[in-house]
């Protein structure tokens, strides 16, 4: 619902409704006093016609009893206007005031009577409320948008938090088939597009003009040796309509003759299983064809991006560290194979590493994955994931003297920049959290503030009914102030636990019905659930009702008595709430259907918004049962 905002030092403007000159001076009289701006209209159709053209009245006092469309009529011609809907209308009526006339000003949209012959200072009272509690709701409703603002703005946050995720996890997906597929260039291919990206290293193995930011998949298959061409282009074909990985080995033309190319490649899927996009790696194998295995391995090493190192299995001593981890290191090869590896780690000592290494030696771990921080020659650090494996010589590094029996391969991963994101978030997190605790905090400030005034208004020369409706309205208030206060002390901004809101609720309103003679105990029963701050509220102004509704009725003539709350899970996917007391229960006859008051009209409301049923027994007493789904 919009509501139109306007300062608090500004005149509150009220539409008099009557179809009698003398009736709208005779309640303009009334409230002159007050300082309020008046409009009169004296038919429904003048009425219309104003609020079409000034939608910023705090108040409408709108006669029943009017020729042509009466004021119900009018409330609802009124309410079928979402830009009217905000407007509280107070009826004025000579009707008989009895239920069911009540009942039908409420349905078509009223939020109080006045009856005739009018009583000034009842009339006073209303309108004073009202309007309070009409310019309390527009600074509630200022807060409810500075809340969906940060919300909506939270919610970016964590959107940009998921996405960078995704690029990390993807990332480390590709760091991890770098030790898999040993790759020297990297490419990605939009199979949709026909766009291939690639490294610096795919532009120097297939001399790629460098100023291109990205190439088509024909430039490269031009430069394919003609004797492969059909192999690599059906290989590829199977590779896209089977949706699995290649690992190619072809020649292509380079101006310095012809080159030897390993290329190899996994397909990546959208959620019809099409392949749209396939990542791999391309490695140049010219030389390395002419040398043995062992320096093919160490020529991809040094051209990856990730850190290297080589160390003996029995002394720990590093044999070998590829160009990046001697750059972050600021050591030369020479320095560094004086060095054992647990030299160069701050928190995992030689006794871990071995314990680590000698689940590699009996074969119960594939490899091994440390996290710890790696120390640079001027005592500084930085974050790193580790990935150990363990290598025999004898199977793959022959003619190596320089290596023992086995030795360990760690291929290790800079962290800095993800922890340094990861920190930026948190921080984020951080920031919204105690806004959205400050938001709370006023809310509840500000209802508050309302349950401080009616308990000033009550405090005046009212009679016993106008305190009555008043003590109700308190307690509403307060039913929906304890839920923010929760929420605000929460650390978990998603739900409350209904439990203990039940009991702190349910002691505030004996506390507050009980006479000083009356001695009424709580009995909370139910498992430990979250719900929502809707369904929250919901619960409170229900309970509000029922509690207080036992409190007065249930146990007339007596000085004790017990009321139960339950609340549990019903099948998975439902809730259930019950409110019994062991007083009179209800009568025979009872019908809730024909039940017209304000405070049942209320709880039917709340329980068809919930979406749920309600249902009552005579258990030793009345009992309100209800049922409603989970949202």
């Amino acid at each position: 619902m919009a509501i139109p905002v306007t300062l608090n030092n500004e005149t509150a403007k009220i539409l008099l409704v009557d179809d009698k000159q003398e009736n709208l001076l005779a309640v303009e009289a009334v409230l002159e006093s007050e300082g309020y701006d008046f409009i009169r209209a004296e038919s429904a159709k003048e009425a219309l016609k104003i609020l079409l053209k000034d939608q910023d009245f705090s108040l409408i006092l709108l006669d029943v009893n009017m020729p042509e469309i009466n004021g119900f009529e009018t409330a609802e011609m009124i309410y079928k206007r979402e830009r009217l809907q905000h407007i509280p209308i107070i009826f004025i009526t000579a009707y008989d005031t009895d239920e069911h006339n009540f009942f039908s000003g409420y349905k078509s949209g009223g939020i109080d009577y006045i009856c005739k012959p009018i009583n000034p200072e009842l009339l006073r009272l209303k309108v004073q409320i009202f309007i309070e509690l009409f310019r309390k709701n527009r600074e509630l409703y200022l807060k409810e948008k500075e809340l969906k603002s940060l919300n909506k703005e939270l919610q970016s946050q964590i959107k940009e938090k998921e996405k960078i995720a995704n690029e990390l996890r993807f990332r480390n997906i590709q760091l991890s088939d770098a030790q898999k597929l040993t790759l020297i260039g990297s490419w990605e291919w939009d199979v949709l597009t026909d766009i291939v990206s690639g490294s610096e290293e795919i532009y120097d193995i297939f001399e790629i003009d460098k100023n291109l930011e990205s190439f088509s998949s024909r430039e490269l298959l031009g430069k394919i040796h003609p004797s492969d061409e059909n192999y690599v282009r059906s290989a590829i074909v199977e590779s896209i309509s089977e949706n699995k990985p290649f690992d190619l080995y072809f020649r292509i033309s380079g101006s310095g003759g012809t080159k030897f190319i390993n290329k190899k490649g996994r397909t990546v899927t959208n959620s019809s299983k099409d392949v749209i996009k396939i990542y791999g790696t391309s490695q140049d194998i010219t030389e390395l064809k002419k040398t043995k295995e062992q320096l093919k391995i160490f020529s991809l090493f040094e051209r990856m991006l990730s850190e290297i190192y080589i160390f003996n299995e029995d002394d720990l001593k590093l044999v070998f560290a590829n160009a990046e981890a001697l750059r972050n290191l600021s050591l030369s090869s020479a320095e560094l194979k004086n060095l054992a590896f647990p030299a160069l780690l701050s928190e995992t000592d030689e006794k871990s590493l071995r314990r680590k290494i000698k689940l590699l030696s009996a074969g119960k771990e594939d490899k091994v994955v440390l996290f710890d921080n790696i120390k640079r020659e001027d005592n500084s650090s930085y974050p790193v994931e580790m990935h150990i494996q363990l290598i025999d010589q004898g199977q793959q590094w022959e003619e190596l003297p320089a290596f023992s029996s086995r030795v360990c391969l760690a291929v290790v991963l800079d962290l800095t920049e993800r922890k340094r994101t990861e920190h930026r978030l948190l921080t984020s997190l951080k920031e919204k959290e105690t806004l959205l605790k400050e938001i709370h905090h006023r809310v509840k400030n500000n209802l508050q503030i309302i349950s401080s005034l009616l308990n000033l208004q009550k405090n005046t020369d009212l009679d016993s009914q106008a305190i009555n409706v008043i003590n109700e309205c308190i307690t509403r208030v307060r039913a929906m102030s304890i839920l923010h206060e929760k929420l605000y002390r929460s650390k978990d901004f998603g739900g409350i636990d209904i439990v203990s809101y039940i009991k702190e609720l349910g002691e505030y309103l004996i506390k507050t019905y009980s006479s000083i003679n009356m001695n009424i105990d709580l009995s909370i029963i139910g498992d430990s659930n979250q719900v929502n701050m809707d369904t929250g509220i919901s619960l409170g102004l229900i309970l509000n009702e029922l509690i207080s509704n036992s409190i007065k009725h249930a146990f007339r003539g007596r000085k004790e008595g017990i009321i139960t709350i339950e609340f549990h899970n019903v099948d998975g996917d439902q809730y259930c709430l019950k409110v019994r007391d062991d007083g009179r229960g209800f009568p025979d006859d009872f019908d809730i259907e024909k039940v017209q008051s304000l405070g049942m009209l209320l709880v039917n409301s709340l329980v068809h918004q919930l979406r749920g049923d309600l249902i009552i027994h005579n258990n030793h007493g009345a009992e309100f049962e209800i049922l409603f789904s989970k949202r």
